[in-house]
């Protein structure tokens, strides 16, 4: 593609460079001088001079010549001249340089006016498909929109490289949807793009994506439905360069059902008939995606309830931990009298040694071996009919009572 300003250009400057180079060196002009005989004559009665010149076979007579009186006839005549020097190299050198010099230029020129014509027209190409995605959806303004830019882009064909850029817009930056579907369909509709023109403008935009397939992948899903003759035409499942064709086929199986799932199960709807159409979804497989969606939602809310039960349980374990090291502080208070110290109570080993009062007995759970002493004559209180393991949750049957302790343990 080549703007009209270079092209005048080189036209204007080609018929003179032409000239230039290929016109012949011209030597330099060479003059004949006619060799002039002077004759005089030594009569004393009428002197006389007569010039003679070989000038065309005519004779020429000069009068009133006053030679000097000599005797006899006196003949002077100018000696012939030198025979002109050849050009030398250099000389006939220049033309043809100069005149190569001036296509050089003009050419650079031309090639520097193209280069810049074409990043112009790319950048309002790139402009053109990302303003069509930023009005998605607003007709009007897409309409506008495609009128604007291709007055922009002056003489010349765009129709296919307008859309193409569209559709690399709408893969790279709207995720897959019915609005993306029915966006590809509309823009189609409105740029009166013909199957053929629709298939090469795919192709073209599938070559372009091949190092990131999974645009590419978008860009097939969105075809496939809005644009189904074309997207065939085009072939895109054999556009990816490193993956068999039914790698490909089950990728968009998944992308059609993660698409369902998200956008109508997730929120507990259902796609109508014509949402199923555009998508190519049976009710049959829609209603299956829908099972398995609440299947799966059910089993999340189990194992939510069963997560939060567990860390209750962990969080009554606690507590029952810390009442049992009260206990057995009060436990000592009362058996010894004497009141820890915070500093020895941060020194404490795990099992802390602790005086059992007359008639306490040592109750073991059978199924964690988690061991209570509960005061005695207050077991109604520490170790009643409700009371479970704060280890293991056991009830109070677990327990056995292994007799009193009446020393240190």
């Amino acid at each position: 593609m080549c703007d009209a300003p270079s092209l005048w250009l080189c036209l204007a400057l080609l018929p003179s460079a032409a000239a230039i180079a290929f016109a012949p060196a011209t030597p330099r002009s060479v003059y004949a001088i006619p060799r002039l005989h002077v004759h005089a004559s030594a009569s004393s009665d009428a002197p006389r001079a007569e010039v003679y010149a070989a000038k065309d076979g005519r004779r020429v007579a000069v009068s009133g010549l006053q030679p000097k009186q000599q005797r006899g006839q006196e003949y002077v005549s100018v000696p012939p001249h030198e025979a002109p020097m050849p050009p030398s190299l250099a000389q006939r050198a220049k033309g043809p340089f100069m005149g190569l010099t001036l296509l050089t230029t003009a050419a650079l020129a031309a090639w520097q006016s193209n280069r810049m014509y074409r990043q112009r027209q790319q950048a309002l190409l790139d402009e053109f498909g990302e303003t069509m995605v930023f009005h998605l959806g607003d007709l009007q303004e897409m309409g506008t929109t495609i009128k604007q830019y291709r007055t922009q882009l002056g003489p010349g064909v765009f129709k296919a490289p307008m859309f193409q850029s569209f559709l690399l817009a709408l893969a790279k930056d709207v995720p897959i949807g019915i609005g993306s579907i029915n966006a590809m369909s509309q823009v189609a509709i409105m740029m009166k793009l013909t199957e053929a023109m629709a298939a090469t403008c795919l192709e073209g935009a599938a070559a372009q994506l091949q190092s990131q397939p999974s645009v590419l992948g978008k860009l097939t899903f969105t075809a496939e439905r809005a644009l189904p003759r074309p997207a065939s035409l085009a072939k895109l499942r054999s556009r990816f360069p490193n993956w068999p064709l039914d790698t490909v086929t089950a990728l968009q199986r998944a992308m059609l059902e993660n698409l369902y799932r998200d956008t109508y199960c997730v929120r507990g709807e259902k796609a109508d008939e014509t949402t199923l159409k555009i998508l190519g979804l049976s009710e049959a497989d829609a209603a299956r995606l829908e099972q398995e969606v609440k299947e799966k939602q059910a089993k999340a809310a189990t194992e939510a309830a069963e997560k939060k039960a567990e860390s209750e349980r962990a969080q009554k374990l606690q507590d029952a931990l810390e009442r049992a090291s009260t206990m057995k502080r009060m436990k000592t208070i009362s058996t010894t009298g004497v009141k820890p110290d915070d500093d020895d109570a941060k020194d404490e080993p795990s099992e802390p040694i602790v005086t059992a009062a007359s008639g306490t007995h040592e109750y073991e759970c059978t199924n964690c071996g988690y061991v209570l002493f509960p005061a005695a004559g207050r077991e109604s209180k520490f170790f009643g009919a409700n009371f479970v393991c704060p280890q293991c949750g056991s009830g109070k049957d677990a327990f056995v009572d292994n007799g009193p302790v009446d020393v240190e343990s």
